[in-house]
């Protein structure tokens, strides 16, 4: 993102990081399960998108 808008102090809210979270588990763990038996939705992969989010918004967002 800080490359795209070259503000290199640019940093991810909270919100955002959150809405981006909320949006994965919507599309891949609960939608597309329901469209397609080729998906599955896991409870553990909506964990890791947890885990993921709080480690880009401690560590790599800084």
């Amino acid at each position: 993102m800080r490359l795209i808008l070259q503000k290199p102090d640019y940093k991810l809210s909270k919100w955002n990081i959150l809405i981006l979270i909320v949006g994965l588990t919507l599309v891949f763990e609960i939608y597309l399960p329901t469209k397609n038996a080729r998906y599955t939705g896991d409870y553990f992969d909506v964990l890791m998108y947890v885990f993921g989010g709080l480690f880009f918004l401690r560590i790599m967002n800084d």
